[in-house]
């Protein structure tokens, strides 16, 4: 419990397990968060999930997505939160808002001219365009002189590396910020703190917590069953944990120390199992 509860103090909402709890419950940050980046301040969240597991054709690639949410005007969102991150994000994100279309922009037997507007957001630290803008959008548009460019296709990028609009800046700044009393805006600083200094809130976090290292060594265990190793099952178990503990180290939440004191190892042969999975501690 003392582990989890100093792994949750390091946790900023764009962390994936503190991310799944702040959109899980019924609180106002899908909606701020969505009406500070479209700038619509009556925008009204009707439907929002997280984890929302999204199918491709047999044979394709499925991808499970951070938030999924629509308003009440019927447009579709896909929140995506990215603490790293490189230009073939970009890749990623179409293939997002490919896949955000497929499933959600048309019920089955409806007609074309009913097409929902589909956004899909990604959320990160860094411009990876280089460009020092705060937002960059892509939208579908004819190529040389933007004859037509249609709005039911967008996708965007926000980054907290460069400054702009006040309310982009406070959003951002809050979403990598651990501590809900450094946050700037009322929404974040309130939801934030009931994960993190209630005792039922904490209890809420160490659970999903707990969830979180579950999954990972459950992928992990089937990774281990395809690839078909000896005991397969086992190691991969114990190399979803590991995984687990990187990804925590990558975002921040913990130091290498603590992640081998979590993960009941020492820091070499931490460090030697993190190089044969292919990461650098």
């Amino acid at each position: 419990m003392k582990n989890k509860i100093e792994i949750i103090k390091k946790l900023t909402p764009m962390d994936d397990c503190f991310m799944r709890v702040l959109f899980k419950e019924k609180s106002p940050i899908c909606n701020y968060l969505l009406q500070t980046i479209t700038g619509i301040k009556d925008l009204d969240i009707v439907m929002w999930e997280t984890q929302s597991d999204m199918k491709a054709l047999y044979g394709s690639h499925s991808l499970i997505f951070d938030v999924l949410a629509q308003d009440s005007k019927g447009v579709f969102y896909n929140i995506e939160f990215q603490n790293g991150g490189s230009k073939t994000i970009l890749d990623r994100a179409i293939y997002h808002e490919a896949l955000l279309i497929s499933n959600k922009a048309l019920k089955e037997n409806e007609e074309f001219s009913n097409l929902r507007r589909c956004i899909t957001i990604f959320l990160m630290p860094n411009d990876i365009f280089d460009g020092k803008k705060q937002l960059y959008e892509f939208t579908l548009a004819e190529k040389n002189n933007r004859l037509y460019e249609s709005d039911k296709v967008s996708i965007i990028f926000i980054n907290s590396k460069n400054k702009g609009n006040k309310e982009l800046d406070d959003l951002m700044h809050d979403l990598l910020t651990a501590d809900p009393e450094e946050m700037k805006t009322e929404v974040f600083k309130r939801e934030v703190s009931k994960f993190k200094t209630t005792r039922r809130g904490v209890k809420n976090m160490c659970k999903e917590l707990e969830d979180y290292v579950k999954e990972r060594e459950k992928h992990g265990f089937k990774q281990g069953k395809i690839e078909g190793k000896n005991e397969g099952k086992k190691e991969g178990k114990i190399e979803g944990k590991i995984l687990t503990y990187i990804n925590l180290i990558e975002k921040g939440a913990i130091n290498v120390d603590e992640a081998a004191r979590y993960a009941d190892m020492s820091v070499k042969a931490l460090k030697k199992e993190a190089k044969r999975l292919g990461a650098s501690l």
